[in-house]
């Protein structure tokens, strides 16, 4: 019997993003994404609108040790060609290799106007702690779709719950698994840098602000429990009806008168 030990590392939410010039940037590394168990949306450029031809992108991905990535597709649309040959797609890479895996080093690209493994979850987890994200569109003129929008997360059965959307036929499903056994670092820093020059003084403001937000919900159920009693009466009336009858008898005299006639005749 295997027992879960507490890890040395959960997934936070206390490293800022590193992305200045967005994932359509020059150099190696240079969009870097910090993944914890609160959800970042990730698109192609131009999203929802459609995709502009000869672009590379690249979102890199990464969480605490022994945390993986989950990337959860919300919509995909880039048409394939006749031969379902996908001349724009995205694409899912990992740095290494695992035999549980179902992208690894040589990567999974997807292309379409359906979400990866529809009508399942299109959920793909990283065998590491760490994923990259490429975007590609080719220089063709043709019309192409808006691209692809995914929610990205950080997952780890020992620290956290798991929560992913899912499509199937009309109905969209929000699912939620695991419990909470670590509750995740929540810490948002925001950074502002002033800088004023005159000719004689150089001014340099920093501001540093952080807040760091813990929520307790505390949920209580009240039973309430009504009993009705109805009593029913019933009334029985009886009514008696006495019928009367009266016979009358009548009584007819017919009375018969004889008249007799002598007629005499005089010659």
């Amino acid at each position: 019997i295997l027992e879960a030990t507490a890890p040395e590392f959960c997934p936070a939410n206390t490293v800022d993003d590193s992305c200045p010039d967005g994932p359509c940037c020059q150099g190696e590394d240079c969009c870097v994404l910090h993944v914890g168990t609160i959800a970042k949306e990730i698109s192609s450029p131009n999203y929802p609108l459609q995709s502009r031809s000869g672009q590379t992108c690249s979102y890199k991905l990464v969480s605490e040790p022994g945390s993986q990535i989950s990337v959860n597709f919300l919509d995909l649309d880039l048409p394939a060609d006749a031969t379902q040959t996908c001349s724009d797609f995205v694409q899912l890479i990992e740095d290494r290799n695992s035999a549980s895996s179902l992208i690894g080093t040589a990567g999974r690209s997807f292309c379409g106007q359906q979400l990866p493994n529809y009508p399942g979850p299109s959920v793909l987890i990283s065998a590491g702690n760490s994923l990259t994200v490429n975007y590609h569109t080719a220089m063709t003129s043709l019309q192409r779709g808006k691209g692809f929008k995914a929610a990205v997360t950080a997952v780890n059965p020992l620290c956290s719950p798991m929560t992913f959307e899912h499509k199937y036929g009309d109905c969209d499903c929000y699912n939620t698994c695991g419990d909470t056994i670590v509750e995740p670092e929540t810490t948002t820093t925001t950074t502002t840098s002033t800088t004023t020059t005159t000719p004689t003084t150089t001014s340099t403001t920093t501001t540093t602000t952080s807040t760091t937000t813990t929520t307790t919900t505390t949920t209580t159920t009240t039973t309430t429990t009504t009993t009705t009693t109805t009593t029913s009466t019933t009334t029985t009336t009886t009514t008696t009806t006495t019928t009367t009858t009266t016979t009358t008898t009548t009584t007819t005299t017919t009375t018969t008168t004889t008249t007799t006639t002598t007629t005499t005749t005089t010659t």
